[in-house]
């Protein structure tokens, strides 16, 4: 974490590096003045820092009659590299939701697979836990990547009977 740092502080003013932070955490529109004011980076300078993050694709801009809004594309590549760089390496939806599982739950109440497939479907399997808590752990990685994972949570029961009716494909199923 302290090498990353100490490249981005060689790479980019502290300004910079504020707005980027602030930004790649932003979830739907914003106002420069807002960025500006949560950042304590002038307004001038956030609009140049901006600029070029429009320039490399990572923010959008929109005219609402006289208003001028942005948005942070989340699902561009670059906005992974960027965030990669400033906060570190993204994992996979179905990792982040194992390391979120494991943190609630011994290993013993559920089990994870994914798709090896480009879809990479996410089936949880559980008696234990909710769904409101799959539900959350999805937006969470919404959050992040602004991609949704294909996520579900099922009982073995009802995983069991997916794989014998040929729904899932046993052959293509990676235990996470």
């Amino acid at each position: 974490m302290e090498n990353r740092a100490q490249l981005l502080a060689n790479l980019f003013d502290k300004k910079t590096i504020e707005v980027l932070k602030k930004l790649l955490l932003k979830d739907g529109t914003f106002y420069l003045r807002d960025i500006s004011r949560d950042t304590s980076v002038s307004l001038s300078t956030t609009f140049r820092i901006v600029q070029k993050l429009m320039g490399l694709g990572l923010v959008e801009k929109d005219q609402v009659e006289k208003f001028t809004i942005y948005k942070v594309k989340r699902d561009s590549a670059v906005f992974q590299d960027v965030y990669g760089l400033v906060f570190g390496k993204i994992d996979d939806p179905a990792s982040q939701i194992r390391k979120a599982v494991s943190e609630m739950y011994p290993a013993a109440a559920y089990k994870i697979y994914k798709t090896d497939d480009k879809e990479g479907k996410i089936f949880v399997v559980s008696s234990h836990i909710k769904q409101s808590e799959i539900e959350d752990m999805v937006a969470g990685i919404v959050n992040i990547t602004g991609k949704k994972p294909a996520c579900m949570l099922v009982t073995p029961e009802f995983f069991e009977n997916m794989q014998t009716m040929g729904l899932v494909n046993k052959d293509k199923l990676v235990k996470i």
